[in-house]
């Protein structure tokens, strides 16, 4: 099959993202700041296969409550690797494989519901992608609680050095993305951008980690 025709066949598929990529095991920071930090209402944004969620899950309060945010058909698979009590705190929501649909359409309706989250920590592991994850950090603005812990996954990652999302391996990608989009680094254009310097947040940790401490204005 040619170029062109695995492109066409994605695109007849509707899917804009792989169904696997190169994720092998848990955010060790992540899991840490979760422990020191104690948060009882935890949101994860792009938990694929739970290797982070799995191990965040042995170290938050009893009493907390969870809300999860990837596609669709993630969340089915982590059932037998969560413990009955563990299931009773989480909330999923998912979304499909469409090109404009993603995390940020489910998380929107759940700010503007009936009763919105109010997050103390949230871990965007999720697409990476400044033009998805932009719209997701002021999203994530409008829940986050004064105090809450906003933590960001590799922000030196970037499309062309992804394993699984570099066009040469899911060639769509030079259908959905310019050459230098695809060469940027979209979590750490979203850190410079807005979170270092700010006067409404505290460094954590460099690049991953920040606090906020006043609502915007």
């Amino acid at each position: 099959m040619s170029i062109n025709e695995k492109i066409k066949s994605l695109l007849n598929a509707g899917r804009s993202y792989p169904r696997a990529v190169a994720v092998g095991a848990h955010n060790v920071e992540t899991v840490k700041l979760v422990q020191e930090f104690q948060p009882k209402n935890y949101c994860e944004i792009g938990f694929y296969e739970g290797h982070t969620l799995i191990e965040v899950l042995k170290v938050l309060p009893q009493d907390s409550k969870i809300h999860l945010y990837d596609f669709q058909d993630k969340f089915e698979p982590l059932k037998t690797k969560i413990s009955h009590d563990d299931m009773k705190k989480i909330s999923f929501f998912g979304n499909s494989y469409k090109y404009l649909d993603s995390y940020n359409t489910t998380l929107f309706n759940n700010i503007v519901s009936s009763n919105p989250p109010q997050y103390d920590y949230v871990f965007l592991d999720g697409a990476h992608t400044f033009p998805i994850d932009c719209l997701t950090f002021f999203l994530i603005e409008k829940c986050l609680k004064v105090g809450g812990i906003i933590d960001f996954d590799d922000a030196d990652w970037s499309l062309g050095t992804s394993p699984s999302l570099n066009p040469r391996v899911f060639p769509i990608v030079k259908k959905l993305y310019n050459d230098e989009q695809i060469k940027e680094k979209g979590v750490q254009m979203i850190i410079d951008a807005f979170l270092k310097d700010s006067p409404h947040y505290e460094t954590i940790i460099d690049d991953k980690a920040y606090r906020r401490i006043s609502p915007q204005d």
